[in-house]
């Protein structure tokens, strides 16, 4: 089923998620990158690894917890933010669900933007689908808005539906692998496994690459992006995207450099 046409869907825990992504050189005189794939296979198998997203399913409680890191030259880590969200309330009416949020962050870069439990409310309209709830591919930053928490499913949503459909961009390489991750006890909750001693979820790693003829760099090269995410319908709603990073070469200090954000939930729980 395509992702346009789902509707969108207190301790922390830690996850011990160890699928980290390669940093692969990149070539930008290679233009060797075989066909491109068609829009409705990226949407169809990131759809497929996500399930239904749907605000129905997010339970007072619920809780999520990620960090965004920038790693240059598959070697230099640099903490860009981390960020916690607690469901604090749900009111829905005929028309909408407000999902009222205590929204904490930690700014590694300045911590004078760093600050706890700011009130923010999310609201999903009935009468509108997964769309209107996602943002352009242009601003996915992980330098977001001071008061406006990053949301994975968001970047997801834009990625999946639109980015291989914007006007001169192609996907290319399109790669999936589905595979298991094994949450500890005190993560298996019921909901997500019936066998809290064994709980393994399923999980989809989705990657491929971005090319956009729009941004022309300094070599005259279009623009190149490696894309990954990495998904489990199995948890809950603000934690089903357990990764998105994105990889390309940068200029930094006269010269081009790999460098890789990363945004990753490092923390979960499942609420009331």
């Amino acid at each position: 089923m395509k992702l346009s046409k789902l509707i969108i869907v207190s301790a922390l825990a830690f996850v011990a998620f160890t699928q980290a992504s390669c940093m692969k050189k990149q070539n930008l005189e290679d233009s060797n990158l075989g066909p491109a794939v068609s829009a409705d296979e990226v949407e169809s198998k990131m759809a497929e690894g996500i399930g239904v997203l749907t605000p129905d399913d997010i339970n007072r409680n619920e809780s999520s917890s990620l960090i965004a890191v920038t790693t240059y030259e598959d070697s230099q880590s640099v903490k860009l933010f981390g960020q916690s969200l607690i469901v604090n309330s749900i009111v829905s009416d005929t028309t909408m669900t407000r999902i009222n949020l205590d929204y904490s962050k930690t700014d590694y870069l300045n911590s004078n933007q760093s600050f706890n439990n700011f009130a923010y409310p999310l609201e999903f309209s009935h009468s509108s689908d997964v769309e209107s709830q996602s943002v352009p591919r242009q601003q996915l930053t992980a330098k977001a808005a001071d008061k406006v928490p990053f949301f994975m499913y968001r970047a997801f949503i834009a990625m999946a539906v639109f980015a291989c459909r914007e006007e001169k961009v192609t996907c290319h390489n399109l790669s999936v692998v589905d595979s298991e991750l094994g949450l500890s006890p005190d993560l298996a909750d019921p909901r997500i496994c019936s066998d809290s001693l064994h709980c393994k979820i399923p999980v989809r790693t989705v990657e491929f690459d971005l090319v956009d003829n729009k941004e022309i760099q300094s070599d005259g090269q279009a623009t190149r992006a490696h894309y990954t995410f990495v998904t489990s319908p199995n948890l809950p709603f603000f934690s089903k995207v357990l990764k998105y990073c994105v990889r390309g070469l940068v200029d930094l200090e006269s010269r081009k450099v790999l460098a890789e954000d990363c945004v990753s939930i490092n923390g979960f729980s499942v609420g009331d």
